[in-house]
């Protein structure tokens, strides 16, 4: 009889390939969404230059901490009460690393009267993002 070794390291399989494309497309969504909705009259140049600087990190780091989470490994015909407070980690996770790579790697810097400074992330975008990904990927 042959035993299956499961890796501990990706917790991944043939069939999951399908969810992490569609959960990118779902992260993307939710980030350029979040944009659209905190300015209404239109994205500022310097906004949009900052949402396209962050749009692949956000979608990598998305995929990457769904996966540590184990949201790859199953089925989702039977959600419960534990699969959801899952999800909602690591959305969280998620939604915190935005602003840790904002301020780690400066993608995006502004002219100022004090010099360059690192234009971060607004509020309001951080907060749509994380509810609008809570919505897309837990629904």
């Amino acid at each position: 009889m042959r035993r299956r070794l499961r890796s501990a390291a990706i917790p991944l399989h043939r069939h999951s390939l399908p969810q992490l494309a569609i959960d990118g497309v779902l992260v993307a969504l939710a980030y350029w969404l979040a944009y659209r909705l905190r300015f209404d009259r239109g994205v500022p140049e310097r906004y949009a230059e900052l949402r396209d600087a962050t749009i692949l990190p956000a979608v990598v780091a998305a995929l990457v901490v769904f996966a540590l989470f184990r949201m790859y490994e199953k089925w989702w015909r039977y959600v419960g009460q534990r699969d959801y407070v899952g999800i909602l980690q690591a959305v969280v996770v998620t939604t915190l690393f935005l602003p840790a790579y904002v301020a780690v790697f400066d993608p995006v810097t502004a002219r100022s009267a004090q010099g360059d400074v690192t234009l971060t992330i607004p509020t309001g975008v951080l907060a749509f993002f994380g509810l609008l990904l809570l919505l897309l990927v837990g629904g």
